[in-house]
């Protein structure tokens, strides 16, 4: 049964509304199972 570790990459600021791209770079015999993004409000 595998391992799962939780891990937080930081804060991601896309510079204007609307659909952006983001690319994700990983080493080699990573897996990962699933990605959460959370809305941050306007300050």
């Amino acid at each position: 049964m595998p391992i799962w570790n939780k891990a937080e990459i930081g804060t991601i600021v896309f510079p204007e509304a609307g659909r952006q791209l983001l690319t994700f770079h990983y080493n080699k015999s990573n897996n990962f199972a699933y990605f959460e993004f959370e809305p941050l409000d306007k300050r």
